[in-house]
Parts: structure tokens; sequence; C-alpha cells
């Protein structure tokens, strides 16, 4: 009687029992004890193939300049406008500092809405107060 073969999903050649890795737990895939549905070669050129692009995507992040002004930078409100107003031009705007309000004066809800309104000026992008959040949209200038 010949030895059963299995189908590898991935390549869909029969192979026998020895060349899958057996499943070590119940799942909704398979028995603890059923072969795998990849055959180990194919299992491998998976398994290095994520590994590569992983290396790939690393370096491509790498390679991208800093943010000159990440989350840890306090700018004053000034230059902040000018650097949204550089940016305001692109499809996406995404922009992640902490603003100072040194040397302005009024309550926090007052603070808000002078950075929101100078925001407003320079990009086009207007900002409601919802819920105690604000919420931003694009308005055509």
């Amino acid at each position: 009687m010949d030895a059963p073969r299995y189908l590898c999903y991935t390549c869909k050649a029969l192979k026998g029992l020895s060349e899958f890795k057996l499943r070590v737990k119940d799942d909704r895939h398979g028995k603890k004890g059923d072969p795998t549905s990849k055959c180990t070669v194919c299992t491998l050129r998976n398994q290095q193939s994520r590994q590569r692009m992983k290396r790939k995507r690393h370096e491509n992040d790498a390679e991208e300049p800093t943010d000159p002004c990440s989350s840890d930078s306090l700018l004053p409100l000034d230059d902040f406008t000018a650097i949204l107003a550089n940016q305001a031009s692109d499809s996406s705007l995404r922009y992640s500092t902490r603003v100072t309000t040194q040397g302005m004066v009024g309550d926090s809800k007052e603070l808000a809405d002078l950075i929101v309104g100078r925001i407003w000026e320079v990009t086009g992008y207007r900002f409601t107060l919802v819920d105690s959040e604000y919420k931003m949209t694009c308005i055509n200038r």
C-alpha cells in the first residue's frame, strides 16, 4: 500500500507526510497532529519573503528624513503656522508638534481658538468645536 500523499496549498504538489510540519494544536484549520497546508519548503520560502519585505520596509523607513519638528518639539505659534503654510498645498497634511502659548493671554479655550484661527488663515483648514473636541474640516478659501 502506498503512503498517503498530501497537497501543498502553495506549490500544488503532492508530497509525503514527512515534507509537512504537523499541527501542534487544534484550531480552525485542522486538528493537532494533522499536516499543515503548506509543505516545509513553501513555508520557509514564505518566511524568507516576509523577512525580506520587513528588511526593505525598515531600510525605507531609515532613509526617510527625520522630522525636525517631532512631537517632542516645542514651537512658537508663528513658526508652526509658517511650516503649515508651506505644507498646505500638499494633498494631505500630517504634522505633530507641541505649540507654546508663552506670551499669549487667555484661558485654554481662548488660546485654542487663537491657534485654530491662525491655522485656518494659513491653510484653509477650519476647526469646529464638537463635544469639547476640535474637529477639522477643509473649507475652500
